[in-house]
């Protein structure tokens, strides 16, 4: 990604009015930095060094105009937003947003495994009579039809 992005003549330096931020990995399991995305114009603006509330509210103090910040739920990118561009409005981006989602329900699936599978057996209990009352009061109905 790093040589992508140095080659990448698209590259920018500025001040976006939609700022994307999020963190990536110089080296995966040992150092990841934050890549900052220009949203409505899809270019990378910059790579920080890492991670840190600090560096990104650095970065917005000597870029200012952000309106929007997207960002994950992370809380060293909120505060880093909240001091490097306090009037910017905080969102979390649709990639987050669709993952937290999935967690939550992931999470209460798991939490309720067992009266789920309960449901399931019940109801498959209850509707093996209906389906052979049904066929037989049916007479020109297949079963597969119900």
């Amino acid at each position: 990604m790093i040589r992508l992005v140095r080659n990448d003549r698209q590259m920018t330096k500025g001040s976006p009015r939609v700022l994307g931020v999020d963190e990536w990995a110089w080296r995966k399991g040992h150092r990841y930095g934050t890549v900052l995305l220009d949203l409505e114009t899809n270019k990378v603006l910059d790579l920080l060094p890492d991670r840190e509330g600090g560096t990104l509210a650095a970065w917005l103090k000597s870029n200012p105009g952000a309106e929007i910040i997207a960002r994950d739920r992370g809380g060293s990118y909120a505060k880093g937003a909240r001091e490097g561009a306090p009037l910017a409005r905080q969102v979390a981006d649709r990639w987050h947003m669709l993952r937290n989602c999935s967690d939550a329900v992931l999470a209460a699936v798991e939490k309720r495994y067992r009266l789920v599978r309960e449901v399931r057996r019940s109801l498959a209990h209850d509707m093996a009579p209906i389906r052979t009352q049904d066929s037989a009061t049916r007479p020109g109905m297949p079963p597969a039809a119900l």
